[in-house]
């Protein structure tokens, strides 16, 4: 079920990147295709990882997540300022929801396995 969480989001940073070529100047597009881009890896830092929590006590466990939860949003504060200029405000707004579409999307097929 991972593959298909994690094919999931792909899929649908393939499709904001297909629809980004339409028309690459427009920043709600870009804004949408980065961060879609953006959730993608973020997923991949978690899943990169995953193997090393379980086999850290408590305190590691809870010390992992937030420097985990950390570095996932400097990835997004990163994009963030280095597309600022030419995303403008209505591209910002998109590119958190392409973020939060693909970390959802993935988020509940994982739920679902889990459920």
């Amino acid at each position: 079920m991972r593959r298909i969480a994690f094919g999931l989001g792909f899929a649908l940073a393939l499709v904001a990147g297909v629809v980004w070529t339409f028309a690459p100047n427009d920043p709600l597009r870009l804004g949408l295709f980065a961060g879609a881009c953006t959730g993608l890896i973020n997923v991949g830092m978690l899943w990169s990882r995953r193997d090393s929590v379980s086999s850290l006590g408590i305190r590691g466990a809870v010390r992992w997540v937030r420097v985990n939860f950390v570095s996932r949003m400097a990835v997004l504060l990163l994009v963030l300022v280095l597309l600022g200029r030419r995303l403008g405000t209505s591209g910002d707004l998109a590119l958190l929801g392409g973020f939060f579409a693909v970390e959802a999307a993935v988020l509940a097929v994982l739920v679902r396995e889990k459920g």
